[in-house]
């Protein structure tokens, strides 16, 4: 009886701890899918509303128009549009793969913008022509490459 008792008790150790990490494994899992779709979520915000503000101030028609005309246009970029991308870049591998080029590649064209905005843009510089067109194809670009992480995340994030 005793040998019985014993080894129904082990046996309720065994299952016990069985399940306490299959319930563990399970949790720590959903937390990782959670967290994986919020980062998601915030990077697809993000990279509209960027894209939103470009579309609204009418940049890359400007832009084109200014080059053609062949006047400075007088900006500066005073406000740090990336701060989502600069808190949340250390969780990008919580991104799926299809997804992290967009992101990437995405800030580099802003941050690339910006550069382009101080140096060539000014009107001492005897390329701004070219950096006017060239600067209206980088928000071309950012704006196509949110609206198809945008998509991506319409369908992931469900």
């Amino acid at each position: 009886m005793i040998d019985v008792l014993l080894s129904n008790g082990l046996l309720g150790i065994v299952i016990g701890a069985v399940l306490a990490g299959t319930i563990g494994i399970f949790t720590d899992w959903r937390n990782r899918v959670h967290k994986r779709k919020t980062i998601t979520k915030a990077f697809n915000a993000d990279m509209c509303a960027i894209s939103e503000i470009i579309r609204r101030r009418n940049y890359i028609a400007e832009l084109r128009n200014h080059a053609i005309a062949e006047k400075h246009i007088s900006f500066q970029a005073k406000q740090d549009y990336f701060d989502v991308y600069n808190n949340l870049i250390s969780e990008i591998g919580l991104l799926r793969e299809d997804m992290i080029g967009d992101v990437i590649n995405f800030y580099k064209y802003g941050k690339s913008a910006l550069e382009d905005i101080e140096f060539h843009l000014s009107p001492t510089s005897e390329f701004y022509k070219e950096a006017y067109i060239g600067l209206a194809e980088i928000f071309e670009q950012m704006c196509s490459i949110s609206v198809s992480f945008s998509k991506k995340c319409e369908n992931y994030c469900k």
